[in-house]
């Protein structure tokens, strides 16, 4: 309704996908780094996520543990509840996931683009029509569409960006990190089983059925139409660019990752790929995948916090990968993970 609405006003939900190779772990795993974010290791569990006295809300996720294409659709759903149901605006939206959830917020963040703009759209038409009150669902009118950012911020934990696996960090790493390539492949095998057999025709949601009739047109032309699928936006978001309107927008990006992880090479390419856009990448020289939510330093923490709360609304380019960074973009900064200053 209108008041709860207006309640939410002065709220930032960080909106989190987890992770765990979309076949394991739940919502509830992450407990502690939610009330880590939130600033109280005893916030009491609000209406539907963690919240603080600084009106931080977290909306943790629970997809369905299913194969290719569940968790996607499910988190699609979930955006649409938060502006439909929940009456918050895109503005008020950090979307962030760790590892898989990381490759999920990048494989549908054209797809929430688009319900963001239907519903700046809906909302226009209503204020046009003198706040005439339409409860109909906002539904994705590509004519005449005000565009839209979905988000006020986007943070990658670690993030499973290439289904592929096989930039050289998977063998220089492999031996630090929390698991095996060939265990990280399995799982991968298990997520996709649906898609190899070519089985989406359950999906509902249009962007999966237009990927499923790509691989099916693919597999006619080439030899190995599960590399094709492997390639896909929406399985492998890290090799792909971001739309022209996100870079342009500059939408703030932050990305967590361990140095010493197998998934380090891959976010160091995504970065490089989106050159343009607002990316801030930290690494830690010293540390493994998932770090901040294995190991949750002070430094890290406050860096989380400040980014959702101030950082979010900044249009400032940075790049930082602890105290080894090198960039040939002047303008971008690096940052060292231990002190913050600028090198």
């Amino acid at each position: 309704d209108e008041n709860k609405k207006n309640n939410n006003d002065d709220i930032v939900v960080l909106f989190y996908i987890h992770g765990g190779a979309y076949c394991m772990f739940h919502a509830e795993h992450f407990q502690y780094f939610f009330k880590q974010i939130i600033g109280s290791s005893s916030s009491k569990k609000a209406e539907r996520g963690y919240r603080n006295n600084e009106n931080i809300c977290v909306f943790a996720l629970e997809y369905r543990l299913e194969p290719y294409p569940s968790a996607l659709e499910d988190a699609i759903h979930a955006y649409k509840w938060l502006l439909n149901s929940e009456g918050y605006k895109p503005d008020q939206i950090v979307i962030s996931g760790d590892s898989a959830g990381g490759n999920a917020v990048l494989a549908i963040i054209d797809e929430l683009t688009e319900i963001a703009s239907a519903a700046a759209t809906h909302q226009q038409r209503v204020n046009d029509n003198n706040g005439s009150n339409n409860k109909d669902e906002i539904s994705i009118d590509t004519k005449q569409q005000q565009r839209q950012n979905p988000c006020r911020g986007i943070m990658l934990i670690s993030p499973w960006l290439d289904m592929n696996m096989n930039t050289p960090s998977y063998q220089l790493n492999e031996k630090y990190d929390l698991f095996k390539r060939e265990t990280v492949i399995f799982w991968r095998n298990i997520y996709l089983s649906n898609a190899f057999k070519k089985k989406l025709t359950t999906s509902s949601t249009a962007i999966f059925i237009e990927e499923e009739k790509k691989a099916t047109e693919n597999q006619d032309r080439q030899k190995n139409s599960q590399q094709s699928l492997l390639n896909s936006k929406l399985i492998s978001p890290g090799l792909h660019k971001l739309t022209p309107e996100i870079t342009a927008s500059k939408i703030p990006i932050l990305i967590l990752v361990g140095g010493k992880e197998m998934f380090v090479d891959d976010t160091i390419r995504f970065q490089e790929l989106n050159s343009q856009a607002n990316i801030q990448l930290n690494i830690h020289p010293y540390l493994y995948h998932d770090y901040p939510i294995v190991f949750m330093d002070k430094y890290t923490r406050d860096q989380i916090r400040q980014f959702i709360l101030n950082e979010s609304n900044s249009n400032t380019t940075s790049s930082s990968s602890g105290c080894t960074s090198s960039d040939s973009n002047d303008t971008n900064k690096h940052v060292d993970w231990r002190t913050d200053d600028t090198t």
